[in-house]
């Protein structure tokens, strides 16, 4: 989180962009993640849920780190 960005954002963000800035009309869920906004491509539980909610079509709850780390690297 980049605090001098952090502090320009209203409400809860991540230091690049607001939470409520990532809800959009007619969405069927939404989940904030423990995950910087520059390396949310390379995050294991944001792949994760990336790859649940296109199984799913919503997230998973209660997933851990480790939760997801595993599930990602079983064949």
């Amino acid at each position: 989180i980049n605090p001098l960005f952090s502090a320009l954002i209203p409400g809860r963000d991540d230091g690049a962009v607001s939470v409520a800035a990532t809800a959009m009309k007619g969405m069927t869920d939404h989940i904030t993640l423990p995950a910087t906004h520059s390396f949310l491509m390379n995050n294991p539980l944001v792949l994760y849920q990336v790859l649940w909610f296109l199984r799913q079509g919503a997230f998973a709850r209660d997933v851990t780190l480790m939760d997801a780390v595993k599930a990602l690297t079983q064949h």
